[in-house]
């Protein structure tokens, strides 16, 4: 929903790596400064603290949600997830290629965009059955 505050890609770019500075620097502060907290001072401050920070963050998310934009939804979100289930059972028995020009090209901007084959590793074959057989 946040990203959809913006029009342009690029400032969609910068918004998501705020969001990702600011999970990734509440994961630090929970990991260290609650647990010292609660080891050196008290569980109750701790207690007491997580539940400010989550009514003042849900007040913040109500707060924002006139100023957003909401997408109306096209279709059913279970449809997609049908149809990746499907192709999957049916290519469940599909062998991967090493060669590149069994794979596709992405079509880009109205360029063709060359997507070279990555042939899996040697630590990665445990997902050939031949060479489960093997083992």
């Amino acid at each position: 929903m946040g990203a959809n505050l913006f029009d342009k890609p690029q400032d969609q770019a910068i918004f998501f790596n705020w969001c990702f500075i600011a999970v990734y620097s509440s994961t630090v502060i929970s990991a260290t400064a609650i647990v010292y907290i609660e080891d050196n001072v008290s569980w109750r401050l701790v207690f007491g603290l997580c539940i400010a920070t989550n009514l003042a963050s849900l007040v913040i998310l109500l707060a924002g949600t006139r100023l957003s934009r909401l997408d109306k939804p096209q279709g059913s979100a279970f449809i997609g997830l049908a149809h990746v289930v499907v192709a999957a059972a049916r290519k469940r028995k599909a062998m991967l290629s090493s060669w590149i020009e069994d794979y596709h090209q992405q079509e880009k901007n109205d360029e063709m965009i060359k997507i070279e084959a990555v042939t899996p590793k040697h630590n990665f074959r445990y997902m050939y059955t031949d060479n489960i057989l093997r083992k």
